[in-house]
């Protein structure tokens, strides 16, 4: 149900926040949880949806599925905001995190991409707030949030080495962040495996598996029912597909990364109309794909789509 046009209830409790671009989650329990929090520049808009939605109330977690620039945005936003509120993530994104290199590339980005989508808007800038994890993730972990709610932490490394999935039990509910393929709204499906193909089907294997009914991931639409049965059973073996069309691409270029990233790009990404992400970062993330196919072409692939 869509009640305006920054909030769609996806079902009760469970609401997706913003821009579908770049969306956030907002479950809404005694314990209130978002999930990511995008673009630094939406910071505002963020936080007026969850008001509208909380009242008085506080959000008591932010989660944070991976450290891109468009997951972490309005992270620190949302600390200053709710300062009782808890940052969780995996070990590696607190890592990343303390770092000054880190800060400034995802500072830039966000920078970036506030020049292509909302120069022109009635959205003030915010620049990115640094922050600090509260508490590191693991997988089993399980976070009570009231009302017999449960979230349960799934290590999904192979988009990023720090890729997380938070599964909310009692609604068969997964957020995949961006380790479960990101399906553009032209229907588009990129496999963003930035830090290798076989811990990347691993983790879309555990997410097949986790009896998820909605599918929220962190760009466009999410996925309900038959539709998000539908998505998952398609998940891998599409996936594999996309490995041997690269694949077949780097071969017949003799393995030059540079040649095949002008093709894939041609053919996945300058057709695409915005909202898309910005060119530097897609371009960063399509090399790591490339010298991840590279690195993986002489494994038996059979054995991963089981």
């Amino acid at each position: 149900m869509i009640l305006d046009d920054l909030i769609e209830e996806i079902s009760p409790g469970l609401y997706q926040i913003g821009d579908f671009a770049t969306p956030v989650f907002l479950v809404d329990a005694p314990s209130p949880v978002l999930v990511d929090a995008g673009y630094s520049f939406t910071s505002e808009l963020y936080a007026g949806a969850v008001h509208r939605i909380l009242g008085k109330r506080k959000l008591s977690w932010c989660l944070i599925t991976h450290t891109h620039f468009d997951h972490v945005g309005a992270v620190g936003y949302f600390k200053n905001l709710f300062p009782e509120m808890k940052i969780g993530a995996s070990g590696l994104a607190c890592q990343i995190m303390s770092k000054q290199k880190s800060l400034d590339h995802i500072a830039g980005l966000n920078l970036f991409a506030e020049s292509i989508f909302f120069s022109e808007t009635h959205l003030s800038s915010s620049p990115f707030q640094p922050f600090q994890i509260d508490t590191i993730l693991s997988e089993g972990d399980v976070l009570n949030i009231g009302n017999s709610l449960n979230i349960s932490v799934i290590e999904t490394p192979g988009h990023t080495r720090d890729s997380l999935c938070f599964y909310l039990n009692e609604q068969k509910t997964i957020f995949t962040g961006d380790c479960g393929g990101i399906v553009h709204d032209s229907g588009y499906i990129f496999y963003d495996f930035l830090s290798g193909c076989a811990a990347y089907i691993h983790s879309l294997n555990k997410i097949c598996n986790s009896g998820a009914e909605i599918l929220c991931p962190g760009h466009y639409n999410s996925f309900k029912d038959a539709k998000c049965e539908q998505y998952l059973v398609d998940l891998v073996p599409g996936c594999m597909k996309f490995i041997d069309f690269v694949s077949g691409i780097l071969s017949a270029h003799n393995n030059d990364i540079n040649i095949c990233m002008n093709i894939i790009k041609s053919l996945e990404y300058d057709v695409l109309p915005q909202p898309k992400q910005p060119e530097p970062a897609y371009l960063l993330n399509l090399e790591a794909r490339l010298r991840s196919v590279l690195s993986f072409v002489s494994t038996d692939l059979s054995r991963f789509l089981t």
